[in-house]
């Protein structure tokens, strides 16, 4: 019982960095699609 929790503990923790990660390269994309209309417009 115990190392199933674990187990989804951990699992959850990886799909909660995932989704972090995944969020932080949205973030940058962005981000760099920002600065580049931004720097065409000009």
């Amino acid at each position: 019982m115990h190392n199933l929790l674990m187990d989804n503990l951990l699992m959850h923790n990886l799909l909660m960095d995932n989704l972090l990660m995944d969020n932080l390269l949205m973030d940058n994309l962005l981000m760099d699609n920002l600065l580049r209309s931004i720097s065409c417009a000009e």
